[in-house]
């Protein structure tokens, strides 16, 4: 079988992370028989043969439509924190597609003006989407949250609506063709089905995957001594992509957590990474590291395992990867009790899931899980074992091989 994963990039955004992740499973494991490939529209890594971008000529291309659709959301001038897009420019790569010898297309974020609308409707193979937001089910925004009331009478507000809806609407006169949904969280899972827009379609629920070969425990002092940590010093560690800036990671709310921590508290050390931005100290004055964005996975697998405990505060998470990260490296995590992270951490068995947004119990959490040893290690050892048993590639790699059988035999019949 013949599978072709298209996705705006294989790198540099979670989505795209994700994308590769997914590919890299399948691809590595040589028992499902199945050939895997990767089409991407921005190209970083050229060392992996199974991964190719776009033409000389194609990729400025590329680059010309992304600043188009920027524009134009720019002037529509969206008064919440979402990111919008529109995916309206003519697209040809659905014909290059529809020419492969293939026998299944897998989608992921395809945004950024990789594919229109109209052109996903015309791709010819049976698809699989793996949604690493919730665009493909909504209108123009990627998220289901952060809207602000604002004037209706505004004339750019009546100007979004009008934009919005006509988005809707071309995705519902265009999707008529056969989609397999793959949702990484029970949560997502939920909201697509009750979409009108992609109920009707099958649905299924398969996490993203991680190499635990990668992703896996180091010895806590020996991974502090390469990072220049205290081996007394208590860690508490928290990690996003432009997490300082992004609101759904919750970061404004991190800091409230942390500065509900007595002033007294010994021996406490944050360590921030994947941000270059972020405050030198907290008003309760305990230290900050910022260790910037993080690009050798081996690199963060060790400031996972250097850290007593993780601190998600998100407000929404399609998923969730720091987390199973951490987990896989046997980092136990506090979070919130929201959207994809209720499918990784289990309450009082790998961290604590709390209330949401309550501020002063994660604080409470972190000190009665930080000053407890025995806690920590029973964390760590059930959390680890969850990452094997759920997140593997060798795991996902296999639910994946049995929907895309399910969907190749259908649409053959």
């Amino acid at each position: 079988m013949k599978v072709i994963h298209l996705s705006h990039t294989h790198d540099k955004s979670g989505a795209g992370i994700a994308a590769k992740r997914i590919h890299s499973s399948i691809f590595q494991n040589k028992k499902l028989n199945i050939k895997s490939s990767m089409r991407v529209n921005r190209l970083f890594d050229k060392n992996d043969q199974s991964i190719y971008g776009p033409s000389y000529i194609n990729k400025i291309i590329v680059l010309i439509k992304m600043f188009l659709e920027r524009k134009i959301i720019n002037f529509l001038a969206y008064k919440d924190s979402n990111f919008h897009s529109l995916s309206i420019l003519p697209n040809y790569l659905y014909k290059e597609i529809n020419n492969y010898d293939i026998d299944l297309v897998h989608l992921h974020w395809v945004q950024h003006e990789m594919l229109s609308i109209e052109s996903i409707g015309k791709i010819k193979k049976p698809i699989i989407w793996t949604f690493h937001d919730s665009w493909p089910y909504q209108k123009t925004a990627h998220y289901p949250i952060f809207k602000k009331k604002v004037n209706q009478i505004n004339q750019k507000y009546k100007l979004q609506k009008l934009v919005d809806n006509w988005c809707l609407r071309r995705k519902k006169d265009s999707w008529n063709n056969y989609m397999a949904i793959v949702c990484p969280s029970t949560w997502m899972a939920n909201n697509v089905k009750k979409s009108e827009l992609m109920n009707k379609h099958h649905i299924e629920v398969i996490p993203n995957p991680l190499d635990t070969n990668i992703f896996k425990p180091f010895e806590a002092n020996q991974a502090r001594s390469i990072l220049g940590i205290n081996k007394k010093s208590k860690v508490i560690l928290f990690g996003a992509l432009d997490g300082s800036k992004d609101p759904r990671k919750g970061f404004d709310l991190f800091k409230k957590i942390i500065e509900k921590l007595p002033q007294d508290f010994n021996e406490i050390e944050v360590l921030i990474f994947g941000s270059k931005l972020a405050p030198s100290q907290f008003k309760n004055k305990i230290p900050i590291r910022n260790l910037g964005i993080i690009k050798d996975r081996r690199h963060l697998a060790k400031i996972y395992s250097a850290s007593d405990l993780m601190v998600i505060p998100s407000r929404l998470e399609s998923f969730g990867q720091t987390a199973s990260e951490a987990h896989s490296c046997g980092t136990p995590v506090i979070a919130f009790d929201t959207s994809g992270l209720k499918d990784i951490v289990l309450n009082e068995s790998t961290g604590f899931l709390i209330k949401k947004y309550d501020c002063e119990e994660m604080s409470r959490k972190i000190i009665s899980l930080i000053e407890n040893k025995k806690l920590i290690k029973k964390f760590s050892d059930n959390a680890r074992k969850r990452a094997l048993e759920k997140w593997s590639y060798e795991v996902v790699s296999h639910e994946y091989f049995k929907l895309y059988e399910k969907v190749y035999n259908l649409t053959i019949q």
